[in-house]
């Protein structure tokens, strides 16, 4: 199951999780720097200080990430 505590490179290699992803983060799967980052989970990347706040709705994206498999 995915969540925001998977790491984002499991995320995005699930083309569910990549919606979600996009959904979210619009244009985040293309940012050039996106390898440096796809080991984390997405709950710690949000702990860093990043333009837009992802801290503020992991728990969305961690929600639409959980309800994947239940639809």
């Amino acid at each position: 199951m995915l969540s925001a505590d998977s790491t984002i490179g499991k995320i995005l290699s699930s083309p569910e999780g990549k919606k979600v992803i996009d959904k979210h983060m619009p244009k985040f799967a293309e940012e050039p720097q996106l390898s440096l980052v796809t080991g984390m989970t997405l709950r710690k990347l949000a702990s860093f200080p990043i333009p837009g706040g992802l801290d503020d709705f992991v728990d969305l994206i961690d929600g639409d990430l959980k309800a994947i498999r239940k639809e």
